[in-house]
């Protein structure tokens, strides 16, 4: 039986899967959302949202956080 926690609505393109939390981040971030409004919205700190846009440029094998959210809409995630 799954549990709740095994179902992750995108799997990177690495094959590893993209958070909630870091689905969330990149759709704010491509809404032109600061990095501070972001944290200030999930609250988070700075660093959390900084950490969770590396962890998405990693996952979607990007190479910059540009590239990242072109790859993200490409695949319908933001």
């Amino acid at each position: 039986m799954a549990r709740k926690n095994d179902y992750h609505p995108f799997n990177g393109l690495r094959g590893i899967p993209l958070t909630e939390r870091e689905i969330t981040v990149m759709r704010l971030y491509s809404r032109d959302s600061t990095i501070p409004q972001i944290a200030q919205r999930i609250f988070k700190s700075e660093s959390t949202v900084r950490s969770d846009l590396r962890k998405v440029i990693n996952k979607l094998g990007a190479s910059n956080i540009t590239s990242a959210c072109t790859k993200a809409c490409k695949l319908h995630i933001v």
